[in-house]
């Protein structure tokens, strides 16, 4: 049941149904809350609704959960880096690393990848 939750909740923000996303979303944080997935989607509402606070929380909770997932910790550095916030981005990679002792070589990739993406957008 959460993998699908999880799917219909980024499938109904995509079409903008954002009150049906959230329910979605909550269901599946409440069938496995230690899933970074959810908390990456809710942030993405969040932010497309333009509630920074809970978005930029979101985010945190799912780089905490997932700090070896490049997806992850991509999405959040876009957006500190789209708020005015890219100096925050190093404070990330230090929870990351600080986290991630399974696989040094992906986070030093998705560093690589963060920094290319930022210096593509100033």
């Amino acid at each position: 049941m959460y993998a699908v939750e999880a799917v219909d909740g980024a499938v109904y923000s995509k079409q903008g149904r954002y009150d049906e996303a959230f329910r979605s979303l909550q269901t599946a944080l409440e069938c496995d809350g230690r899933s970074s997935q959810p908390h990456s989607s809710l942030a993405a509402i969040y932010n497309m609704l333009g509630d920074l606070h809970h978005a930029d929380k979101q985010y945190k909770i799912a780089v905490q959960l997932a700090p070896h997932t490049p997806n992850v910790l991509l999405n959040y550095a876009m957006f500190l880096h789209r708020h005015g916030q890219a100096g925050c981005l190093f404070t990330v990679l230090l929870i990351a690393a600080s986290t991630n002792n399974a696989d040094l070589g992906l986070l030093l990739v998705s560093i690589i990848n963060i920094l290319c993406l930022l210096t593509l957008h100033v």
